[in-house]
């Protein structure tokens, strides 16, 4: 539920900024400063399709050797380097070469891609791609990076379009009294559990011994096939939260340049997928029915002369707990995610 700190990200025209100050402060000249924004987006571009975040010597020289190719402006590799590296822009690893900071690697890796969306389907499915895996904090502020370079509405199209596919088989939850029914419903039958439990504690105790062992025993015999299905759970998960707040980044930083429809659609379809995430978990509340059920088990257990007004208050503010504590959760994440003091119109349309 915690923020993934793209707040960062966001401000990219403060990077730019920074920038611009960086070379400076090493004496590069004016006329020579759109040559080393061009070589840093170039190599930031080239760092994004290398296997690690840095190139080497020979890398380097394949690099620079395509450069001269591309470009008609004669660059001294040396000085470029040296420059960069003293503005602190780049480090040398022993990997080789690499940003030093990730976040400046992530603002130009965004910009060589913003820069050649023109040039054909291959900028294209490198953008796919990274909506696709937003869930990785790489993907996620490359992405973000991506809206402040390029205005073009192809990448926010992509964007929702991938925000709508997550648990798009799952209908949103309304968190109305009616959806919400099966807690109370729990809930009125806990004194009817304990009494149960309090009866029958002594016969069922070896019952409930050997039943505990068979119900272990397939439960690690599922985990082994249910990996798979808890991994892809757990990667769309993380994916509602990183779009909900590459979403919120966008609406804050695009306010003033993006049409009211497209800030509408933005907000809504971060909310639905919220809401889609939320009725997910609400399915697995038989689980937490089952953990107040050995709750109130446990409490026998320890303490049988406990009166039941006493266990029942117990149990019931357990299982209402977690069941209200993750929904307020999830509601303070759309809303810290999506809130803005200047979008509160798109916000009560939406």
């Amino acid at each position: 539920m915690t923020t993934q700190r793209l707040e960062i990200t966001a401000y990219g025209h403060c990077y730019q900024y920074l920038i611009y100050q960086a070379l400076e402060r090493v004496h590069v000249k004016q006329n020579e400063i759109d040559t080393y924004l061009n070589v840093l987006s170039e190599l930031g571009g080239a760092i994004l399709e290398s296997p690690s975040e840095s190139l080497d010597d020979s890398g380097l020289k394949v690099f620079f050797k395509k450069y001269s190719e591309n470009f008609i402006t004669t660059v001294d590799q040396d000085k470029v380097i040296r420059d960069l590296v003293s503005s602190f822009i780049l480090q040398r690893s022993e990997a080789g070469l690499k940003f030093r900071y990730r976040y400046l690697f992530y603002f130009f890796a965004a910009k060589k891609l913003a820069d050649s969306l023109h040039q054909g389907e291959e900028a294209k499915k490198r953008i796919k791609h990274l909506v696709n895996t937003i869930h990785l904090e790489k993907a996620s502020n490359i992405v973000l990076f991506l809206t402040y370079h390029s205005k073009n509405p192809w990448i926010l199209d992509e964007i929702l379009l991938s925000v709508m596919d997550i648990f798009s088989d799952e209908k949103e939850v309304t968190l109305e009294a009616s959806s919400l029914y099966f807690l109370q419903d729990f809930v009125k039958e806990i004194p009817d559990l304990i009494l149960e439990n309090r009866d029958a504690r002594q016969e069922r105790l070896e019952a409930d011994k050997h039943k505990d062992l068979i119900e272990q025993h397939e439960e690690q015999n599922s985990l082994v096939d249910d990996d798979k299905d808890v991994e892809e759970l757990m990667v769309k998960v993380n994916k509602v939260f990183r779009a909900i707040e590459v979403c919120g980044q966008i609406l804050r930083n695009r306010l003033g340049s993006l049409e009211r429809h497209s800030l509408e659609l933005i907000y809504e379809e971060s909310v639905l997928v919220s809401l889609r995430f939320l009725r997910v978990f609400l399915r697995f509340s038989e689980y937490v029915q089952e953990e107040s059920i050995r709750k109130i088990k446990k409490i026998l257990e320890q303490n049988p002369n406990l009166p039941d007004s006493k266990i029942i208050r117990e149990v019931e503010s357990f299982y209402l707990g977690i069941n209200y504590t993750f929904i307020l959760a999830m509601l303070y994440k759309i809303s810290f995610s999506l809130g803005s003091p200047k979008g509160r119109d798109i916000a009560i349309l939406g």
